[in-house]
């Protein structure tokens, strides 16, 4: 999926991406932003549950996306970030047990995060996109 939502991204121009229906909606590029911050987040929330005792990993996502300025930042630069840190989640989930995906993080089980991080991710793919993915 990720090679394949790579490619849709691509596909966009830019224009389409930075346009905002209204100044408080995050355009088709910061909802991308908010994508790289959810995998960094997830990805640190499946690494420190490996070793620690239900971390607990929340972010204010309207300021990471604001702060890290996503809207002025090189579109291209974004979907290389993006695929990167998700192939990287993969990775890491690739190598986990069914005993690892019982532990928790967020006071959930890792199992449980991994679904709702692929429907999250999905729904959110199809708002820049306008493809269905399937999780």
């Amino acid at each position: 999926m990720i090679d394949l939502s790579t490619s849709h991204l691509k596909l966009i121009d830019e224009q389409t991406y930075t346009h905002k229906e209204s100044p408080e909606k995050w355009s088709k590029k910061e909802i991308l932003g908010h994508l790289i911050d959810s995998a960094s987040n997830n990805h640190r929330r499946f690494l420190l549950a490996q070793f620690e005792v239900n971390p607990i990993i929340f972010y204010d996502q309207d300021k990471w996306c604001k702060y890290n300025h996503y809207q002025v930042a090189p579109t291209q630069q974004l979907i290389d970030l993006w695929s990167a840190l998700n192939k990287q989640l993969v990775h890491l989930w690739t190598n986990l047990t069914d005993e690892d995906f019982q532990r928790r993080a967020n006071d959930q089980t890792l199992a449980f995060l991994a679904a709702d991080y692929n429907s999250h991710l999905a729904h959110h793919l199809n708002q820049i996109t306008g493809y269905i993915y399937l999780n």
